[in-house]
């Protein structure tokens, strides 16, 4: 029988885990290109932040997007849960700046006051959790920003994979598994607190990953 799966709070404080995590994501072809084009899109949308903002990236893993904010000339607030990703974050000397402090924080309870922060990322996170946490979390992403909050969804549907779910279906009968569309996307953001501005998808027919600009409700 196979074991149940740890929880995620629970999964990335493992070494066996944490220590080959950015080369195992980052080993293909694909998993290049997203990365790349991921850094691409949020260097596009930080020409738009005022330099000398505060800007947290929730639950930052290894650090991956926080030499994009640093070179945007924001001040950073890095938060993760776990310590063990924490250091390697810390580790790394792209990272070394006075402009970025590590946290160790849950992304549900955020120690931050409500609109304290200019802008809020959180990338490559929410598609690790069920639907109640998501909601739980943009929740709290909307209740600490005073501006944007940036969010990636990994869960929309590619076309391609559209397009043979549809073919089984007309071969089989039997209706398979639903589809993920940008508007199912767009309305979870709502039930958080969230209403989106503008998206950016990585790849559109090779990646299920958009990026979301988002506004809390009140601002």
């Amino acid at each position: 029988m196979a074991r149940p799966e740890r929880p995620v709070s629970e999964r990335y404080q493992h070494p066996d885990v944490v220590g080959v995590y950015d080369r195992v994501r980052y080993r293909t072809f694909a998993g290049r290109f997203n990365n790349w084009r991921t850094h691409r899109l949020l260097r596009s949308i930080l020409k738009d932040l005022a330099p000398g903002g505060l800007v947290l990236d929730v639950a930052c893993g290894t650090g991956r997007i926080d030499a994009c904010l640093i070179e945007a000339r924001q001040r950073v607030i890095a938060l993760d849960i776990s310590g063990e990703m924490l250091a390697v974050a810390k580790g790394k000397p792209e990272l070394c700046s006075p402009d970025l402090r590590f946290v160790r924080s849950d992304a549900g309870r955020l120690p931050c006051r409500a609109r304290s922060a200019d802008a809020v990322f959180s990338i490559r996170f929410l598609h690790l959790l069920k639907r109640p946490e998501r909601i739980a979390v943009l929740g709290e992403l909307a209740r600490v920003t005073r501006g944007w909050v940036v969010v990636e969804y990994r869960s929309v549907t590619k076309p391609l994979r559209v397009m043979k779910r549809g073919l089984v279906r007309w071969a089989t009968g039997r209706p398979g598994p639903r589809n993920v569309a940008l508007a199912d996307v767009l309305a979870e953001l709502e039930a958080g607190g969230l209403v989106a501005e503008r998206h950016y998808f990585v790849s559109r027919w090779f990646s299920g990953s958009v990026l979301i600009v988002a506004r809390g409700r009140a601002t």
